[in-house]
């Protein structure tokens, strides 16, 4: 390994479930994050725009920003659809604590780190291990 993100492990996924319950942003980013899987860029935007049904079955889909990058369309899974049931709608799924969307990815991710933080989960130097990013790292080839 040449370092990079750490990868959340199930300790970590439970320590950050138990100390943020059902109906916390905080839960819903992770969530949202867990359940698709994708960057940090495309979570400020995602939101009820960005669900659609096939045969009766909910998807969440997007165009993720990173150039390139292949159209998504997953299922959504029970545990994002559980956890919206706990939020108002609004225009984007993760939203301030003023219940407006983030501004930017870097605004979400620094308060991701916070959360983080709040958990317990921090490295040795004190500061938020795990990140967004090491969601993806639990994935075989993420």
């Amino acid at each position: 390994s040449k370092g990079g993100a750490t990868p959340w492990t199930a300790k970590d996924v439970q320590t950050f479930l138990t100390k943020f319950g059902p109906g916390t942003m905080a839960r819903l980013w992770f969530c949202l994050a867990y359940t698709t899987h994708s960057r940090i860029s495309d979570a400020p935007t995602m939101g009820p725009a960005n669900e659609s049904t096939h045969d009766g079955v909910v998807y969440i889909e997007w165009q993720p920003r990173k150039k390139g990058s292949t159209f998504v369309s997953l299922p959504m899974d029970e545990i994002l659809i559980s956890e919206l049931q706990h939020h108002d709608a609004r225009e984007t799924y993760i939203a301030t604590e003023y219940g407006q969307p983030f501004k930017s990815s870097d605004s979400l991710d620094n308060k991701v780190r916070k959360w983080v933080v709040e958990a317990g989960l921090v490295g040795e130097d004190g500061k938020a291990n795990p990140s967004h990013h090491g969601i993806r790292k639990r994935l075989p080839n993420a």
